[in-house]
């Protein structure tokens, strides 16, 4: 046996697995979860929208069908966490005779259960956005000669389109001993007798998902919302747009004290234009951001101990546009 990857257990928040070779491996426990905000579960929203329409038509001897059909497709994933801890260097006995049940026993002084024995291999944070856009288009052609004979043709247009957004971060604990320490206190044990596929398997321990979804990470606010009012009649459009997002790390320092924190935040922005005409269109528009003047702001600890603090004011732009 060579190369061999084993899953050990797999759900939606869950997943444990070894890489095994000659019999040995290095077990891996991970712990799948969100923020508080999302309930510290995994979310993966996803919308699909289609359209087709078609026809056909004869002029005389000239025949035309056609069709159109547009398709997008988006998924957000946000805040995804993981928090993942490995052992290395197990023996097991590997029974691989039920290639849709494989079967690993540890030997005497090897775990596949997370204990003391685990280190941390890595505790990362995602949010990624997909949206994909497929538009089609064909027309075929049928005309008779004189002669009797027929001509075809046609024509064929596809454009498709992936955009792709990722944004990752992975965070290395400066106290790893106390943070495995707490994680260990922190862990669940998720086996049950009605498991299945057997009764001789087992889930094991994993780190909470509410332990998980709850840490505090730099880069990473625990509170955000936004909030927008729109209004639009004939060609006028109005938006005040808000947003927010709680204090949070910035940077850890080598203890508490010396934590760099991006101060929390409280933007609102505004913008209108005005549309008119049919073959010449004309726009007025402005905007105006940062109404509310806050602050890039750091402080170190504790609000009361700034070490940064940057204004910027109230920008506004305006203009016209003019396509034809």
């Amino acid at each position: 046996m060579s190369g061999n990857i084993i899953s050990l257990y797999h759900c939606p928040y869950l997943q444990g697995y070894f890489h095994a070779e000659d019999g040995k491996g290095t077990v891996r426990i991970q712990t799948k979860a969100g923020t508080p905000d999302n309930r510290s579960a995994r979310l993966e929203r996803q919308r699909t929208m289609d359209f087709a329409l078609g026809g056909e038509h004869l002029w005389g001897a000239v025949g035309m069908d056609w069709t159109a059909s547009y398709a997008k497709a988006t998924e957000e994933r946000p805040n995804e966490r993981y928090l993942d801890f490995q052992l290395k260097k197990q023996k097991f006995d590997i029974d691989l005779s039920d290639e849709r049940r494989p079967y690993a026993v540890p030997k005497l002084g090897s775990t596949m259960l997370l204990g003391d024995e685990f280190s941390l291999k890595e505790l990362t944070e995602q949010q990624e956005s997909i949206k994909e856009e497929d538009l089609k288009f064909s027309a075929n052609f049928k005309a008779s000669m004189n002669n009797g004979a027929k001509l075809k043709f046609g024509a064929k247009v596809v454009r498709k389109t992936k955009e792709k957004d990722v944004d990752f971060y992975e965070y290395t604990p400066t106290d790893e001993e106390g943070f495995m320490a707490n994680s260990l206190k922190n862990a669940v044990d998720k086996s049950t007798e009605k498991f299945m596929p057997d009764a001789k398997y087992q889930v094991g321990v994993f780190a909470d998902k509410d332990y998980v979804g709850g840490l505090s990470l730099p880069g990473s606010p625990k509170h955000t919302a936004n909030a927008s009012l729109y209004f639009e009649k004939g060609g006028l459009n109005v938006r005040l747009s808000y947003n927010f997002a709680s204090a949070f790390i910035d940077e850890m320092g080598a203890d508490a004290f010396y934590d760099r924190y991006y101060d929390a935040v409280n933007y609102m922005d505004i913008n209108a234009g005005y549309t008119f005409g049919k073959k010449v269109k004309t726009t007025f528009y402005a905007e105006a951001n940062n109404l509310l003047n806050r602050p890039l702001r750091y402080y170190q600890g504790t609000k009361d101990r700034t070490m940064q603090a940057e204004y910027y004011g109230i920008k506004v732009n305006a203009g016209i546009k003019v396509s034809f």
